[in-house]
């Protein structure tokens, strides 16, 4: 949870982990929106209806590299071997 103004990617996480057998999901709380810039994060920006050019309004700046980040210290507390992420 980073903060994001809708439920459906929380959602979707805890159906994917559950279809593929997670042994658990682990949601941990973030508060990206200080970062700012994003409409997914930022009520006052607009979520777009139609595709734009460049860089969408709905890009959170460095939310995948922070997401394998912990993804990486909870694979090494777990001794795991790998780590698989889905991001749009």
């Amino acid at each position: 949870d980073y903060g994001q103004r809708h439920r459906a990617e929380l959602d979707a996480a805890a159906r994917v982990a559950r279809d593929l057998g997670a042994v658990e999901h682990k949601v941990i709380g973030l508060n990206l929106d200080g970062i700012g810039g994003s409409a997914l994060t930022d009520s006052s920006i607009d979520v777009p209806e139609a595709p734009s050019e460049g860089i969408p309004v709905t890009y959170v700046p460095a939310r995948n590299t922070v997401f394998l980040s912990l993804a990486l210290g909870w694979a090494e507390m777990l001794q795991a071997r790998d780590i698989f992420i889905g991001v749009n």
